[in-house]
């Protein structure tokens, strides 16, 4: 036990080392206050949320461990901290541990740098490898920091249990997922994985909520498992990464475990492949042929199935067809994406679709909300817009020429400024509301674009499985 005089002054170097009665439940080093209770490892994968963790005291703060051996002699583990504050752990060597080699329960900003940490002694292809146990690091506390980091063996790499946390250039080679290794498990929200290498291991996200994975190396099959729990998604980066695998093998770099019924906000892009299975939330294909229809099947790029809810394509088609045929997307389902003319062609189709919270979504969602969420200050505001915009068009003569055609055509006379502000002033949120569910609501909207060149021509086609209620 470390006293909390201890507090502002380094403890550091020379060897810890367990003796054959050292219990197996403890650690070498433990910040732990009397009034401090450990967490129970059986409960949530996330105890600390809300304000739950601020009901516990800090009862150490600001120690520094440093050039320290932790031999536990496959007795218990290496250091525990709990309810702490500003500690830091640096250069140090933990070595022999069955349970953790580091363990921090609440408290917030500990810092481990410099690290290296084993339960066995291996630079890797331990032929005992299948048998390693114990974790490297737990951090069931938030705001914490690991920073170049060797953890090489153990059955697990880190474990996050707590929020705000971040790793930064961490090296697992603890234990093959072949061997049913895991380099860094993540059961909490709000943490950010940058510049790590996956060493034949895997990072596991459960139920991923703003979690962010960029610029890492997966070797050797190594690669990301999205693990359902409760079968939710919210807010998930995963860009920038290099993948190298065993071509025979075509593991996927982005791979789900169980199903997700909520997913929302996730980027899967930008990221590099060898040897692997590419995954991704965004995906081009071009189709050549010679007839009426044409078929992409993007279920081998795309993370989730049956998830496409919007799609761009341009259509080219041989300079010797004369007129221009009518086309158009015919059907998605299960991410295979048909475009169809009415007329047999020779061309090629360009096609990307865009999974999640793209602009097509983000379009009928908003056009959506005039069903049922218009304020009366949103119609105010509109109509002093739209007012404005009318005056602001009326600047010359060859405006007013058109703005007097444009109303003849559409009145059958011209409407004074008067007349049409009042008109304008008239329309409140009510009737916002009843002209949406008319038009709007429970709709397929679709928004079509052609540009100068006769044979492009893009479209745009939103549509959601469910009416928003």
């Amino acid at each position: 036990m470390v006293d909390k005089s201890d507090a502002g002054r380094p403890i550091q170097g020379g060897t810890l080392r367990a003796s054959n009665t050292f219990p197996g439940d403890r650690h070498l080093i433990e910040l732990w206050a009397p009034n401090s209770q450990p967490l129970n490892n059986t409960t949530s994968s996330d105890p600390l949320s809300g304000q739950e963790n601020q009901n516990y005291g800090i009862y150490y703060e600001d120690i520094t461990f440093r050039d320290i051996l932790f031999d536990s002699s496959f007795r218990g583990g290496g250091l525990l901290v709990i309810d702490s504050a500003r500690i830091r752990i640096n250069n140090c060597f933990f070595l022999h541990f069955t349970t953790e080699g580091i363990l921090v329960e609440r408290g917030h900003e500990t810092f481990i740098s410099s690290c290296f940490l084993g339960q066995h002694s291996t630079i890797g292809g331990d032929k005992e490898e299948r048998d390693f146990s114990g974790t490297g690091i737990v951090l069931a506390s938030n705001d914490n920091a690991i920073t170049d980091v060797v953890i090489f063996s153990a059955a697990t790499g880190i474990i996050l249990k707590g929020q705000a946390n971040m790793v930064t250039g961490v090296h697992c080679y603890n234990k093959a997922t072949y061997f049913g290794g895991v380099g860094i498990l993540v059961q909490a929200a709000q943490t950010r994985i940058d510049n790590c290498y996956l060493d034949f291991n895997a990072i596991v996200i459960e139920d991923p909520s703003q979690i962010h994975v960029s610029n890492g190396f997966f070797l050797g099959d190594g690669n990301i498992v999205l693990k359902s729990i409760k079968g939710q998604i919210s807010g998930l980066t995963i860009v920038n990464n290099m993948f190298c695998g065993a071509p025979q093998n075509m593991v996927p770099i982005v791979k789900l475990e169980g199903q997700f019924t909520s997913i929302d906000q996730v980027v899967i892009d930008h990221n590099n492949v060898n040897g692997m299975s590419l995954k991704s939330t965004v995906a081009k294909l071009a189709v050549a042929g010679n007839g009426t229809r044409w078929v992409a099947d993007f279920s081998s790029v795309l993370v989730f199935p049956n998830r496409i809810n919007h799609v761009q394509y341009s259509f080219y088609f041989s300079p010797g067809f004369v007129g221009f045929p009518g086309h158009g997307v015919t059907n998605v389902s299960s991410n295979v994406v048909v475009v169809e003319s009415d007329k047999a062609v020779d061309g090629v189709v360009f096609m990307e679709p865009d999974c999640l919270d793209d602009l097509a979504y983000a379009i009928m969602y908003e056009m959506s909300k005039l069903c049922y969420r218009v304020s009366e200050a949103d119609v105010t505001r509109a109509c002093n817009q739209l007012k404005s915009s009318l005056l602001l068009h009326i600047d010359g003569t060859c405006p007013v020429a058109e703005d007097i055609g444009c109303q003849l055509l559409t009145y059958g006379r011209r409407i004074p400024f008067a007349e049409l502000f009042a008109r304008i002033d008239a329309v409140d949120a009510s009737t916002v509301k009843r002209v949406a569910n008319r038009f709007i609501f429970d709709q397929v909207e679709a928004v079509k674009r052609e540009s100068e060149e006769k044979a492009w021509q893009s479209e745009l086609h939103l549509q959601r499985e469910d009416p928003l209620e």
